[in-house]
């Protein structure tokens, strides 16, 4: 059994003017599908951007498990600028590309990279909390609650003063709203069993070594040159798929 660990976190364009930018960096998506994992970190500069995907598997052996775990199963670089993508086993500058695909103009950053998301349509109906302190951060928070037959959740915004920007977002719609601040945690409740987790973007550091550089220009320069041919991004999911599986 094989399950993909997805990012759900926003890339836009979009920024405040005036507003410092962060260039270049790493950010993790503290989430409860990477938790396992132990991080999921996301590389960029400028507009080119490489994340790491895990899958979660087990090892059987007469329907025993004898193994269960998460592991890392591709690297991804997206040039936003030219919709391009392409995927790699091994974070290196000397890594060849497994894939070479197009990037769906209305998700510009991948599949799960969404320009969109299910709950934007709630974000008119948000209520404020008082506000709240996390790790010596103030935090303004805004909620909405859904319900249905036999369920009921709440789904709480953190918004954190804004420092500097960059393009990676939890809620793209609440951070134009609040252009002053920025969605960093997104605290999910369970109303009716009391269970209650957070999903948070962090800043791990707003610099790449040398080696990671490295990498990010030499994957840039693979979108440019490479001669594996382009296909949609559907196709090359299964390509790579195939290519894990005999190797």
């Amino acid at each position: 059994m094989i399950r993909l660990y997805l990012l759900i976190a926003v890339i836009s364009s979009t920024n405040v003017v005036g507003q410092v930018i962060q260039k270049e960096g790493i950010m993790n998506l503290n989430s409860p599908l990477f938790r396992e994992a132990g991080r999921c970190y996301t590389w960029f500069k400028d507009s080119t951007v490489i994340h790491e995907m895990y899958i979660e598997y087990s090892e059987t052996i007469n329907d025993s498990v004898i193994s269960h775990g998460v592991r890392i199963y591709k690297y991804s670089v997206l040039d936003l600028t030219k919709k391009r993508g392409q995927d790699y086993v091994t974070f290196s500058d000397t890594a060849k590309p497994i894939t070479n695909y197009s990037l769906d103009p209305e998700d510009v950053s991948y599949g799960f990279y969404p320009k969109k998301h299910i709950y934007d349509k709630y974000m008119d109906s948000l209520i404020a909390l008082s506000d709240t302190i996390v790790k010596g951060i103030v935090y303004k928070r805004l909620y909405f609650d859904l319900s249905g037959q036999g369920w009921s959740q709440r789904l709480i915004y953190y918004l954190a003063p804004l420092e500097s920007d960059n393009i990676f977002h939890l809620s793209r719609i609440l951070d134009s709203c609040y252009p002053a601040f920025k969605v960093s945690r997104i605290q999910f409740v369970d109303k009716l069993t009391g269970y209650s987790d957070v999903s948070s973007l962090e800043v791990i550091r707003d610099w790449l070594t040398s080696s990671e550089q490295n990498v990010i220009e030499a994957w840039k320069q693979n979108i440019d040159t490479t001669s594996l041919p382009l296909t949609s991004k559907r196709e090359a999911d299964r390509i790579f798929a195939q290519f894990k599986a005999n190797n």
